[in-house]
């Protein structure tokens, strides 16, 4: 899988990211004390970047608003990696 993410936090504000690796990529956000604030998965690459890229198109305020309009299917993706994952401690949704 490839996942799109978003993380928030006071030094380094929203973060945009990629992964084909989230049980490591939970555990590094998780100790940086990065707070997960939005998740999604993509079963083919390129669909996965071109989300990623429209996502830093945004502005903060509308990522702010599509963050808060999917809190609770990233709350659900998030629930269901974390209890097949090996880091099931690094839970780190906001």
């Amino acid at each position: 899988m490839y996942w799109v993410y978003i993380t928030e936090d006071s030094e380094s504000g929203i973060t945009i990211g990629f992964s084909t690796e989230m049980d490591k990529t939970f555990f590094e956000l998780s100790m940086r004390g990065a707070t997960l604030s939005y998740l999604r998965s993509f079963s083919i690459p390129f669909d996965a970047l071109a989300h990623k890229h429209l996502l830093e198109d945004l502005s903060p305020v509308t990522i702010r608003r599509f963050m808060r309009s999917h809190r609770e299917e990233t709350k659900r993706r998030c629930d269901k990696l974390l209890s097949t994952s090996k880091y099931r401690e690094a839970n780190i949704l906001n």
